[in-house]
């Protein structure tokens, strides 16, 4: 394969969504606007927290199907910790903590039970939903919370919303981790091989249990941020994110690290959902064909990752 073609193996998702931008740049007058742009950032900022939480975990070769449910769950007791005085930090501290918890649960079952990653969590999202109705029977949580909570998702500096800062620290965080650390190494070897990690002396159990701790407590962290952008803590208002992570994570797959899972991939995969998901509303689409843009998107994100993991054999 010649130079472009490899170029366009690698960077073909960010043309298209460059292609997408320019499409709705035509379709619309608003598209284009800081403020609209400004306004895709922070809706995808949540997204993208989970999102990278998903992809660590996949580095290695796992699968988390509860980060919804711990995202919902986590908004109801972070604003209930509040409202019982705990203090904002030490209630987001234990609730990111209730979040790694299934995630060390999920490690446990997935590397010393032999249970399947996607059967394990997809289990532990249940418990994590029947936990949040029996809290709180169906129920919003709500109350006067401080305003230091609510800045965290309704402030701006310099025009732009908190919570685009968050996601952007997060998307540093662990792009360096994964990419720069021995630790980030070592899972990317556990998900080429785990025998061979294996036998090279690598704690391929310990570092899959990492991965999903880091994933339980990025859902959980993200269902904070959720409340505090919504001023309560709805029962249900992490279950949207579950489909649109998996299709950021997959369409990351597609990008920069071809066929592997990385954080600036699953960055660019939910900037191009959050994009047709604005540039559709804009022009005055069903909210419903934004379900089938996203499956369709997801159905073509495997087809090439597929496609070009079976290009190397």
């Amino acid at each position: 394969m010649n130079k472009i073609g490899l170029l366009f193996q690698k960077y073909g998702t960010i043309l298209a969504l460059i292609g997408i931008v320019v499409f709705f740049s035509i379709m619309t007058e608003t598209f284009l606007t800081s403020r609209n742009l400004i306004n895709i950032l922070s809706h995808i900022s949540m997204l993208t927290i989970i999102a990278t939480g998903m992809t660590v975990c996949m580095i290695p070769g796992d699968f988390d199907m509860s980060i919804a449910s711990v995202a919902s769950l986590s908004g109801v007791i972070v604003t209930s910790l509040i409202l019982k005085g705990l203090g904002v930090f030490g209630s987001i501290l234990i609730t990111v903590g209730m979040g790694a918890l299934f995630g060390v649960i999920a490690g446990i079952l997935i590397t010393r039970l032999k249970i399947s990653a996607f059967i394990a969590t997809l289990a532990l999202g249940t418990i994590a939903t029947g936990i949040n109705f029996m809290f709180t029977r169906g129920q919003e949580v709500y109350g006067i919370f401080p305003d230091s909570f609510l800045a965290i998702a309704q402030n701006r500096v310099l025009g732009i919303p908190v919570q685009v800062f968050i996601m952007a620290a997060v998307i540093v965080v662990f792009t360096f981790v994964m990419e720069k650390t021995k630790m980030g190494k070592w899972m990317y070897s556990i998900g080429g091989s785990v025998k061979a990690s294996f036998l090279s002396g690598i704690n391929v159990r310990l570092l899959r249990v990492i991965g999903m701790i880091i994933s339980g407590a990025l859902a959980a962290f993200t269902g904070c941020i959720l409340a505090s952008r919504l001023g309560s803590g709805q029962p249900t208002a992490g279950d949207a994110y579950l489909m649109d992570a998996i299709a950021a994570s997959f369409l990351g797959m597609t990008t920069i690290k071809v066929g592997r899972p990385n954080v600036p991939g699953t960055f660019v995969g939910a900037l191009i959902i959050g994009v047709i998901n604005n540039g559709l509303v804009i022009m005055g689409v069903s909210y419903f064909f934004q379900y089938i843009a996203k499956g369709a998107i997801i159905i073509l994100a495997v087809a090439m990752t597929s496609f070009r993991n079976s290009e190397s054999f």
